[in-house]
């Protein structure tokens, strides 16, 4: 099942190792399965083995170095539940290097198992399991909203790309815009009181008199350059 190469061998190094010691109670320590649950192996004592936190994570990253195909895959899913996933295990933090690692290998198992990955019952039950409870497909709160829209105040957004401008407008072709409400055209017309028309020749916009920028002047730009209608 498993390559055989120098990270099998750094691999079984670990495990070999870990079989052997004895732990303090105090220790934090993580049940490993050697040889993974998805790739065959039982719940047998013999195949289980406790490691350290670290010890648990760089086995998984070796697993994903002496595997391959599907099940190479399947180690890369592993690896990413573990770090950042599991809920049952204390995690410490990782570096950027091992996050862009394993992030890599997860979209490339993701892209080779596209359309050809079905969940297994027990899979499935799980992740009812773990949806219970949660909020999915249910109406936000008011409060909940408030809280999203503070925790957004601020955020400085880049400009839309082409593409995406684009696929915007193509969306938008050929459907009908609604009538603004009563109190939105109400709205719209109390935040022009007082403002004016100032163009430069090419460009226009609305504006309080003396906040125009230096060389627009007064007045509505009737046609745009280059615009021969």
């Amino acid at each position: 099942m498993h390559l055989t190469n120098k990270y099998s061998k750094c691999y079984y190094n670990i495990v070999n190792r870990a079989k052997s010691r004895t732990m303090d109670a105090k220790t934090y320590v993580e049940k490993h399965h050697i040889m993974p649950k998805s790739l065959g192996g039982s719940n047998d004592p013999e195949n289980i083995v406790k490691l350290t936190a670290r010890e648990h994570l760089i086995c998984h990253r070796l697993l994903i170095k002496m595997t391959e195909g599907k099940a190479k895959s399947k180690m890369a899913f592993a690896a990413w539940r573990i770090v950042f996933v599991s809920n049952t295990h204390k995690r410490h933090a990782v570096s950027a290097r091992t996050y862009a690692s394993i992030r890599n290998e997860v979209a490339i198992a993701r892209k080779n198992s596209k359309g050809s990955f079905k969940h297994s019952p027990e899979s499935k039950e799980k992740i009812s399991k773990g949806n219970t409870g949660k909020r999915l497909g249910k109406t936000l709160t008011p409060e909940w909203c408030k809280n999203i829209g503070l925790s957004r105040k601020g955020e400085v957004r880049g400009p839309l790309s082409e593409s995406t401008v684009k696929k915007i407008s193509n969306s938008l072709l050929g459907k009908k815009k609604g009538k603004f409400s009563v109190s939105h055209n109400s709205n719209i017309s109390a935040g022009r009181i007082g403002k004016r028309q100032y163009n430069n020749g090419v460009d226009s916009l609305l504006c309080f008199p003396g906040d125009e920028p230096a060389g627009y002047v007064q007045g509505r730009l009737l046609k745009r350059p280059g615009n021969s209608q």
